[in-house]
């Protein structure tokens, strides 16, 4: 242990032992002087001068002829202070990661949750220990989906895939996430560890970066339609308007070139929203006061909307003046008001309200092209039907429709 001959250690002491700077050392001799015993560690030296932790037991006593000796016994603690040094990184490394990590027993309840894991879920340490992972359960899989994991886990394998928990307050969250079980010497699944990664947010642009490409495609083509279908329709504008100017024109004939005139001037302001939803069309957008524009279409919609139908507006008197394209804003109105109208044939009741916003940095890191900053929130509720899963995902489609023929515009 200390690199010496029997011979040597007698002739250089305990000095030449113990680490005479180490103030531990004095205060163990003055522990043992005054109870007669010491048991702690030090550090003890080694012939070549280096240090090396021992756990030091040390007694005091007198022998036959009353001459006060002691016995001592020492432990060498290097390998046990390494290991428990790589415990101790591990322990912070677990603390200190960023996904959540959970140890079950063998049976799946929980014995361990690091931060990050209360941090994402809302429960606490003496909140998840004793508990089974099913607190988290979301009731989006079933009951097929968690008994594939379980014999995975349980047959030593490890289970990797994509889970929607539950937080503490209800809310719904995703994560990617890698249960490895834990084995003894013997092989026997002692534990069970899940290593998962929030990714809602990460899912949430990535959903919303998809629809922006899609309508980008979508409107690219829209834009190139419109072009050619324009250039179609000027023609039968042009000859229509030069033809409608002969005066020797029989008047039945000039009813039906009128029908085809309408027909194509209709159809140029289906262009231009073509034009505008593909933003190939120039926007002219002025200062307007949102509420008037709302008070504006509201005494339109009472005289289109059945009486059944209670419009109310709930607009906030303080409202951030906006800079838009005063058409496009009565035609979003417009459509919104109607649609929400066929969704409550039955009658019911539609809400239009008005506030001013504050976009946050956390706001706009979640949602693509957002911006920080002040605007103004434009809010329709009814109380119709609602939608399901299947249709709120295309509602952003212009060609889409749950409406039948000659059910609404669509």
């Amino acid at each position: 242990m200390f690199g010496m001959t029997e011979e040597e250690i007698c002739r250089v002491g305990r000095e030449g032992l113990l680490d005479d700077t180490d103030p531990k050392v004095k205060l163990a001799l003055e522990e043992r002087k005054l109870t007669g015993k010491f048991l702690g560690e030090l550090d003890m030296k080694r012939s070549d001068g280096t240090l090396f932790p021992v756990e030091l037991s040390s007694v005091l006593f007198r022998d036959a002829y009353g001459e006060q000796k002691s016995t001592t016994i020492f432990r060498d603690i290097a390998g046990r202070r390494r290991l428990e040094e790589a415990q101790r990184r591990l322990a912070t490394a677990v603390e200190q990661a960023a996904e959540a990590i959970v140890i079950t027993d063998n049976e799946g309840i929980i014995q361990y949750v690091n931060p990050a894991f209360r941090r994402v879920t809302g429960y606490s340490q003496e909140e998840a220990t004793g508990q089974n992972p099913r607190i988290l359960k979301s009731g989006e899989h079933d009951s097929s989906f968690y008994k594939g994991l379980w014999d995975t886990i349980k047959a030593g394998q490890v289970w990797s895939g994509l889970l929607v928990n539950r937080r503490k307050d209800g809310q719904l969250y995703h994560e990617e996430a890698t249960i490895s079980p834990v084995k003894d010497a013997s092989g026997k699944i002692v534990n069970f560890v899940a290593v998962k990664r929030d990714v809602t947010e990460h899912l949430e642009l990535s959903k919303q970066l998809m629809q922006a490409q899609k309508m980008e495609a979508i409107g690219t083509l829209a834009g190139g339609v419109a072009h050619d279908f324009n250039n179609i329709l000027q023609i039968a504008l042009g000859y229509s308007d030069l033809i409608l100017g002969d005066e020797e024109l029989p008047q039945h004939y000039k009813a039906d070139l009128r029908q085809i005139n309408e027909a194509a001037k209709r159809g140029a302001e289906l262009v231009q929203r073509l034009l505008a939803f593909s933003r190939k069309t120039e926007v002219k957008p002025l200062p307007i006061n949102l509420n008037r524009r709302i008070e504006s279409v509201r005494k339109m919609l009472e005289r289109t909307i059945p009486k059944m139908i209670e419009i109310q507006l709930v607009l906030d008197k303080d409202l951030a003046t906006i800079n838009a394209d005063a058409t496009q804003v009565d035609q979003v109105l417009m459509n919104l008001a109607v649609n929400a109208r066929d969704a409550m044939p039955e009658g019911g009741r539609l809400v239009i309200e008005t506030a001013n916003l504050v976009l946050d940095e956390e706001y706009a890191a979640s949602h693509l092209d957002a911006k920080p900053g002040h605007y103004v929130l434009l809010s329709f509720t009814d109380t119709g039907a609602g939608m399901d899963k299947e249709t709120l995902e295309h509602i952003f489609e212009p060609f889409y429709t749950t409406k039948e023929v000659g059910q609404g515009r669509g």
